[in-house]
């Protein structure tokens, strides 16, 4: 068995073909292989793969590939696109949220929410206890000492002081009626020291 036709059993559409090419047209590259010119597509074919050549052929499957990269380059900027919007929708409402948190303020000249019996009461013992504790400057210690005191007093004598406030509590609520009747205004004020005092205090009471 000679070699050529041991190549065609072991693989019949690789078997060596005899090429009907004038000698005339052919070409030779570096390695010693033939071409030949197609003058439908004008490009250099292999001689051993002329009767294989089909130009309408190689024409329809580069058009075919070209289709299907753009259909695959579309999908991928569609997805692109489908990510960068999700991403926006998903950061605009924390943006939306941090700047109402901005815009929300108090109005100043809303009346002040009126003092319980036991600021009532530290109304008088605070200056009771700066008198007695001039070395002592801070709110701390005083609110301290007043809501100690205020925890050992009877129903009797915290009634004054809680009845002062339910008198308060009347005039907060006419005012707060006032109040939302003419509108709030937008003027700017400062919290007073007084009141500051009385905001700690009220957190000794809670506690």
């Amino acid at each position: 068995m000679t070699m050529t036709t041991a190549i065609k059993h072991a693989n019949p559409q690789n078997a060596l073909k005899r090429v009907c090419v004038d000698p005339s047209e052919m070409k030779r590259s570096a390695n010693g292989s033939g071409f030949t010119r197609c003058d439908k597509c004008e490009k250099d074919i292999a001689a051993a793969r002329v009767d294989n050549h089909d130009c309408e052929q190689e024409a329809k499957t580069k058009e075919l590939l070209t289709k299907m990269k753009k259909q695959v380059m579309k999908q991928v900027v569609k997805k692109s696109d489908g990510a960068i919007k999700s991403t926006k929708r998903k950061s605009e409402p924390k943006v939306i949220k941090k700047q109402a948190k901005k815009v929300k303020t108090k109005d100043p000249n809303a009346p002040k929410r009126p003092a319980s019996g036991f600021l009532v009461f530290m109304e008088s013992f605070r200056k009771t206890y700066k008198d007695a504790n001039p070395e002592s400057k801070g709110v701390a210690a005083a609110a301290k000492a007043g809501g100690e005191k205020w925890k050992q007093m009877t129903e009797e004598e915290r009634a004054p002081y809680n009845k002062d406030a339910e008198a308060r509590k009347l005039n907060y609520e006419q005012a707060m009626t006032n109040y939302k009747n003419k509108g709030p205004k937008n003027d700017e004020g400062e919290v007073s020291e007084a009141a500051a005092e009385d905001e700690e205090e009220a957190n000794v009471e809670d506690d």
